[in-house]
């Protein structure tokens, strides 16, 4: 795997909001739920949950029908993209690492094990804080073909 060096604080990075359950139905704006990471599984006998919620580095802001070009694993739909910068998610004690081209990773969110939160308050408190300083940058859903 390439080495990518950190991410410089001014750097933007893109959210794609992959389920409409994760914005707010009257306002639009992104739900806290869109940060929680899921249930984690065994990795060699620890818990593991992917690295952390999926960002998409990019010069540009992307708009919906990049996406598959951008984030090619990505299925079906995307209902939005949202924006944060580095400096911010900083600022709450986690960090965004890249690792590869156009894709990175929020890591140091706490994660779930077989349906128990790890430090389910410091969760909660995270994905809200994200939540409030993501900003959005498209909201028209996209069909990914």
């Amino acid at each position: 795997m390439p080495f990518y060096p950190p991410l410089p604080g001014d750097k933007k990075v893109y959210v794609a909001v992959r389920n409409k359950s994760y914005l707010d139905a009257d306002t639009g704006a992104i739900l806290p739920s869109a940060f929680e990471l899921r249930a984690a599984e065994l990795k060699d006998g620890k818990a593991y949950d992917g690295d952390g919620v999926s960002v998409i580095i990019c010069g540009d802001p992307p708009k919906t029908s990049d996406l598959k070009r951008l984030v090619p694993r990505l299925k079906s739909k995307v209902c939005g993209v949202d924006v944060l910068s580095v400096a911010d998610v900083r600022a709450l004690g986690l960090d965004v690492i890249q690792d590869s081209e156009r894709h990175g990773y929020i890591q140091g969110l706490p994660y779930q094990y077989s349906g128990i939160m790890v430090d389910a308050e410091k969760a909660t408190e995270l994905a809200g804080r994200l939540a409030l300083l993501s900003k959005p940058v498209d909201r028209q859903p996209y069909v990914l073909e």
